[in-house]
């Protein structure tokens, strides 16, 4: 059984993909270019898991973890505190790496939100229920939403679901993705993007975790009494 006290209740994360390099992404290159500190270093090196091979790297310091794989780089934290400091390393190993070929970059925040009602889960499948598609219910029946909205370069997805974390809590999942159109081997500046993109689409997924959080009593259905 997971340990409740260790998982986290939000997490937070900025991901590129494009023709990456993992063996590059290891915490002593980051220190050299002054992506990261000494403190941040130190405490990478040391923590478990470190990896840095041509496949896949990964090192994790106090504040934020990096993930690098062939077509994909990923920085996360679970502290709303780091954001900025997630961002600010985000532009700066993209600004060094302005040659490396990028199609799309997005951001992630999840957040798992006590939600008012004893079945989360069961709330979800009665409200679907009452769609006209023939959902049957039952005690043990759970639900899931998705949303999407597309633009003309932009995808948002919003996804609600039970929470791991308990019976009265929803996962709220929020996931923007942006894609970039510039020429092949066209060396661009990404760091105006992630600025001008992060915060907007934070702000948005924080909207939409506070909307679904409060309007999860009004779903309940007919069998809510039975709790």
């Amino acid at each position: 059984m997971a340990d409740m006290a260790k998982i986290p209740r939000d997490l937070y994360s900025i991901v590129v993909a494009g023709a990456m390099n993992p063996a590059l992404h290891h915490p002593g290159w980051y220190k050299s270019q002054n992506f990261i500190n000494q403190q941040e270093q130190d405490s990478a090196v040391t923590a478990q898991p470190l990896i840095t091979t041509p496949q896949f790297s990964n090192f994790v310091a106090p504040e934020f973890t990096i993930t690098c794989l062939p077509d994909r780089w990923e920085i996360q934290t679970v502290r709303s505190q780091a954001m900025d400091r997630i961002l600010s390393v985000a532009c700066s190993v993209f600004e060094a790496l302005n040659h490396t070929p990028v199609g799309a970059y997005g951001f992630n925040f999840i957040s798992n939100r006590e939600v008012g009602v004893p079945k989360a889960g069961q709330t979800l499948a009665e409200a679907l229920a009452r769609l006209p598609f023939g959902f049957p219910v039952a005690e043990d029946t759970e639900g899931e939403i998705s949303f999407t909205a597309k633009g003309e370069k932009q995808k948002i997805t919003l996804v609600i679901s039970k929470s791991i974390l308990g019976d009265n809590f929803a996962s709220i999942r929020f996931n923007a993705h942006h894609e970039i159109t510039a020429p092949k081997d066209t060396i661009f500046d990404l760091t105006p993007m992630l600025r001008r993109d992060f915060w907007p689409d934070f702000q948005r997924a924080d909207a939409y975790f506070h909307s679904v959080a409060s309007g999860f009593p009004s779903l309940r259905g007919a069998h809510a009494g039975r709790n």
